[in-house]
Parts: structure tokens; C-alpha cells; sequence
């Protein structure tokens, strides 16, 4: 992510198109116990609907739906 080093931030990009890996991939996320999940697009829809209620500590952020 273009900027992440200069505002001391550092991230890690899971990217999918399939639903299948999209969810295994989310999983993973939360797993790795970041400050924020981002999920960008519809394919996140029907994810976020259900997986931020399993983890009610982890944040969650959807954009560009």
C-alpha cells in the first residue's frame, strides 16, 4: 500500500476474485490479529455479514460496495 512506510504503517494484502479463497483468506486475516480488516468490494457482502459478529474485538472495515 503506497504510503503505509511513511506514516509507520505496514500491512498484508490477501487478494482473491473466487468466494472460496476469499473466505479462507478472511479467515486468515482474522487469524493474524490486525488492527483493521479491509475488505474492498461486493465480493466482501456476504463475508462481512456474518464474520464481524464472530469477532467482536477484531475491526472491520468494508469499502467500495
Amino acid at each position: 500500500m503506497p504510503g503505509a512506510k511513511e506514516i509507520g504503517a505496514s500491512f498484508k494484502l490477501y487478494e482473491s476474485k473466487d468466494p472460496t479463497v476469499i473466505a479462507q483468506n478472511l479467515d486468515a486475516a482474522v487469524r493474524a490479529k490486525p488492527t483493521v480488516i479491509v475488505g474492498v468490494g461486493f465480493p466482501f457482502d456476504d463475508p462481512f455479514s456474518t464474520v464481524p459478529r464472530q469477532h467482536p474485538g477484531q475491526k472491520f472495515l468494508q469499502a467500495g460496495s
